[in-house]
């Protein structure tokens, strides 16, 4: 999106899914290399889930 002009980008994560820790680390890592590499755009973080899943989330099936 960003080579393609987009003026500003969001990205996120949903924090709540699996560890709030390695979710967020990742999210910072990516918007870094975004704004080193596609520095003429913006940027914003969303975090829209911010409580556990109220239901039996089980990531290691996938």
């Amino acid at each position: 999106m960003a080579k393609a002009g987009v003026d500003k980008i969001g990205i996120g994560a949903l924090i709540g899914l699996d560890n709030w820790r390695v979710d967020s680390f990742f999210v910072a890592a990516h918007l870094d290399y975004l704004e080193r590499t596609y520095w003429r755009t913006r940027y914003s973080i969303s975090l829209p889930r911010l409580r556990p899943c109220e239901v039996e989330c089980n990531l290691n099936q996938y």
